[in-house]
Order: structure tokens, then sequence, then C-alpha cells
């Protein structure tokens, strides 16, 4: 049975690659704020409540960023998370409670690239 399609949905993921790859797609590759020479990307750890959704818990529904028809051999996003177990919703807001930031940096490399009028810059590598 669906939920009432008025109601907000508020999707999480128990995998972090997954998570990655979705900011990523969400924001055509520019997931991540740039600092002093570095790329920082965050991510916000929570707990979920878990049982039954109508008992303000979750359920499991697979990826939706097309990833298993961009991989047809059947790969997988994470090797602890079935794909069609990868994302989690729930209708009650309260019963994710965020609790930790993860920050991870890399270096950030910039490339020179030509603008219209014949000059250059330096804008970070993709």
């Amino acid at each position: 049975s669906r939920p009432d399609r008025n109601c907000t949905r508020l999707y999480t993921t128990p995998s972090i690659r997954y998570a990655a790859l979705k900011v990523n797609k969400l924001t055509r590759g520019h997931g991540y704020a740039q600092s002093a020479g570095k790329k920082l990307f965050f991510v916000i750890e929570c707990k979920q409540k878990g049982g039954p959704l109508f008992h303000g818990g979750f359920h499991k529904c697979g990826e939706t960023l097309g990833f298993e028809e961009s991989n047809p051999r059947g790969a997988k996003i994470s090797p602890f998370f079935e794909n069609s177990e990868i994302e989690y919703y729930t209708l009650r807001k309260s019963s994710v409670v965020p609790y930790r930031v993860l920050v991870m940096t890399e270096e950030l490399r910039l490339v020179e690239t030509r603008t219209p009028g014949g000059g250059g810059r330096e804008t970070p590598e993709k």
C-alpha cells in the first residue's frame, strides 16, 4: 500500500556511497564547498527510528538515480546493502535525529579554461 501522496516524506540512506552519488547527481558534479585550496564534502549522520512505517519507522525502497540502468551487469552501489533497499523514507520527520557532521577533504585541482573573450581563468577540475 502506498502512503498518502499529500504527505511529506523524508528520505535517508544507510550508505555514504549512495549519498555521495545522489548529491553529485543533484548538484551536477559540484556537491562540495571550497576553502583554502580544498574541496569539502559534508554528510549529516542521523539516528533513525526503526519499525514499521505506520509506527513512525521507515520503508525501504530501491535506488532512484538510474544507477542500475547505467550499470546493467548488476553492479552494487554498496557492498553492505542491496540496490533494492538502499533508500529509506519516513513520514514522521521526528523519527530522524541528526547527531554528527562528517567532513571529507580533497585537494582542489585547478585547470585553466578559456573565456569567450579569449582570456583565461582557473576553474576547479571536475
